[in-house]
């Protein structure tokens, strides 16, 4: 038996590209957004943040994530991405070359650069057990189930 391991990465970067979304088979959607990561060093004669190198990537989402990056983010959104890194072939100007995409698993926005309001799907609501939130100077309440005092 060969087992075979993915190559895993989570980048830290920006939407470059706003989320174009196609219907590629009954029912099955696919997303693809550039997203720029880039490296940012401190300056040390000016105190100021500067951009070294950013990598651009092809990022690709399926069916659900797809839906839900469509309808959530745009180009310049911070994000954080996780996924699946691969590699294609393809010949340019009669030169073959390689390029890279991350085909992910999870995308959320980067909350060291905003806030956000998380909302569950209707699929997934009825699948999840009750979440607890806690508002800022007040008290936890269970979001969907009981309004008693979480433990």
């Amino acid at each position: 038996m060969v087992t075979m391991h993915a190559a895993t990465m989570t980048l830290v970067g920006n939407l470059a590209s706003e989320p174009e979304i196609r219907t590629v088979g009954p029912g099955v959607e696919r997303l693809n957004f550039r997203l720029a990561a880039s490296d940012r060093r401190l300056d040390p004669n000016s105190g100021q943040w500067t951009d070294v190198s950013t990598v651009f990537l092809k990022v690709t989402c399926w069916r659900a994530l797809a839906s839900n990056v469509k309808a959530s983010m745009h180009k310049g959104d911070p994000v954080v991405v996780f996924g699946r890194l691969q590699s294609y072939n393809y010949v340019r100007d009669e030169q073959p070359r390689t390029g890279f995409e991350l085909d992910a698993y999870a995308i959320g926005p980067n909350l060291a650069r905003g806030v956000a309001i998380f909302r569950r799907t209707p699929s997934m609501v009825a699948a999840s057990p009750p979440a607890v939130v806690v508002k800022p100077d007040q008290d936890e309440e269970l979001v969907g189930g009981s309004t008693e005092r979480a433990a």
